[in-house]
C-alpha cells in the first residue's frame, strides 16, 4: 500500500492589483509534492471569480534567477499552485504572481507579486539541481502538437472531397450538355411563341381602337364616381341625403374632440432606474416608475434634496417639472362613472384608472382636467 504525505496549505489573499506582497509564503529548500499556496484573487477586496475555460499560470523568478512557469487548476477566485521541487531548488526569496489568460493569448491579467521565503536545505547543495521550469509552455507544445496532428487529418478528408467534387464536376458537365440540347429546343419554341405574340400585339392594337371609343362613357363614370367621393369626404355635393354629417371630415372632428378629451391624463412609460430619467423631450403626463431609492434635484417641482423610496412614480407636468406620486389611493372605473364624479370626489387625492373596452387607457391624477 502507497504511502502518501499530507499536503500543506498555506492560504493568501492576493489583490490583482498593488504592491507585492513581502514574505507572503514560507517553504523549505528541496521539497517536493507536499506544499501548496491557495491564492483568493482579489479585485480591491471583492473576489476576482475567474471564468471557465481560461488558463492560469504562476509565474516564478528563483533566487538564482532562473524561471517556472507552470500551470495551475482553479475554483471560482482559488488558485491552487503546488510549490514543485524545481520552485524550492534554490534558497532565498523567490518573486511570484499568477496571470489569467484566454486561451488565444488575446486577454491577459495578472495579479500583484507574492515572495516565498525558501529556507535553506540541511542536505547537500550539490543534490539539489537548480534549472528552469515551463509545464505551461509544455503544455502549448502539446497542443501544437495536436493542431499538427488534425490539419494533417484535414488534409486527407480535403482531399477526399477534392476527389468527391471532380467526380460531380464531370456529372455536371453531361447535365450541361443535356441542358444545352434542351435549350435547343426551347429556343425552337420561343421563336413559335414569338410569331404568336406578334398575332396578340394586332389584337391589341384592335383592342385599344374600341377602348378610345369607349372613353367618352368611362369619363362620365369617372366625373360621378367623383362627386360620390367629394360626398363621402367633405359632403356639399347635394347628391345624397345627410352628407353634410355623414362624411370623413366630420368624424375626423369627432375623433380630434374625443381625443382632446384625454388630455392632461398619465401616460406610463415604464419602469426604469433614476439614472435613466429623461433629461430632455419629455411630454407633460408621461409618467415613470423609479425601481430604486433616490433623492430630487432641480428638475423636481418640490426642488432638490427630497428623499424617495424604490418604487416611487413620477410624472412630467405641464409647467415643466418632474413630481412625484408617493402613497395615493386608486380606483379603476369606466369614463362614465368619472364624468359622474362631483368635484370634491376628484379633488379628494385618489388616482383614478380608466377602462375603456376592458382595458386600461389613462391613469388621471386628482383633480387633473378630461378636456
Amino acid at each position: 500500500m502507497e504511502i502518501k504525505l499530507n499536503r500543506l496549505i498555506t492560504h493568501i489573499n492576493l489583490e490583482m492589483m498593488g504592491d507585492v506582497r513581502r514574505y507572503s509564503v514560507s517553504a523549505k529548500q528541496g521539497d517536493k509534492a507536499t506544499r501548496h499556496i491557495i491564492a483568493k484573487l482579489l479585485n480591491e477586496g471583492v473576489e476576482y471569480i475567474i471564468p471557465d475555460g481560461v488558463k492560469v499560470v504562476v509565474n516564478v523568478k528563483k533566487p538564482d534567477g532562473k524561471c517556472v512557469y507552470n500551470t495551475c487548476i482553479y475554483d471560482g477566485s482559488e488558485v491552487d499552485i503546488e510549490l514543485t521541487n524545481q520552485m524550492l531548488a534554490v534558497f532565498g526569496t523567490a518573486f511570484c504572481d499568477v496571470e489569467v489568460r484566454t486561451n488565444d493569448d488575446s486577454q491577459v491579467i495578472t495579479s500583484a507579486a507574492f515572495e516565498i521565503e525558501i529556507e535553506e536545505s540541511m542536505r547537500d547543495d550539490n543534490a539539489i539541481l537548480s534549472a528552469n521550469e515551463f509545464t505551461e509552455l509544455e503544455n502549448r507544445i502539446a497542443g501544437h502538437i495536436k493542431n499538427l496532428n488534425d490539419t494533417e487529418s484535414a488534409v486527407k478528408k480535403a482531399e477526399s472531397g477534392r476527389v468527391t467534387a471532380e467526380n460531380e464536376r464531370v456529372a455536371a458537365e453531361e447535365t450541361r450538355r443535356e441542358n444545352e440540347a434542351e435549350r435547343i429546343d426551347k429556343e425552337n419554341t420561343r421563336e413559335q411563341q414569338e410569331a404568336e405574340r406578334i398575332k396578340a400585339e394586332n389584337e391589341r392594337v384592335e383592342a385599344e381602337r374600341l377602348r378610345q371609343e369607349n372613353e367618352g362613357k368611362y369619363a362620365r363614370l369617372a366625373e360621378e364616381y367623383s362627386i360620390k367621393s367629394q360626398s363621402y369626404a367633405v359632403g356639399g355635393t347635394g347628391t345624397r341625403k345627410g352628407e353634410d354629417t355623414d362624411n370623413a371630415r366630420e368624424y375626423a372632428k369627432k375623433a380630434q374632440q374625443y381625443s382632446n378629451s384625454w388630455k392632461g391624463s398619465l401616460l406610463p412609460q415604464g419602469t426604469i432606474i433614476f439614472a435613466q430619467l429623461p433629461t430632455s423631450g419629455n411630454i407633460a403626463g408621461h409618467m415613470y416608475n423609479i425601481n430604486n431609492a433616490f433623492e430630487t434635484d432641480s428638475r423636481f417641482k418640490e426642488g432638490a434634496g427630497y428623499s424617495y423610496p424604490a418604487g416611487t412614480n413620477v410624472y412630467w407636468t405641464q409647467d415643466g417639472k418632474w413630481d412625484c406620486l408617493s402613497g395615493a389611493l386608486t380606483m379603476e372605473l369606466s369614463q362614465e362613472e368619472y364624468d359622474a364624479l362631483t368635484e370634491a370626489e376628484r379633488m379628494n387625492g385618489t388616482i383614478y384608472n380608466i377602462f375603456m373596452m376592458q382595458t386600461i387607457l389613462l391613469r388621471v391624477l386628482p383633480g387633473m382636467p378630461m378636456d
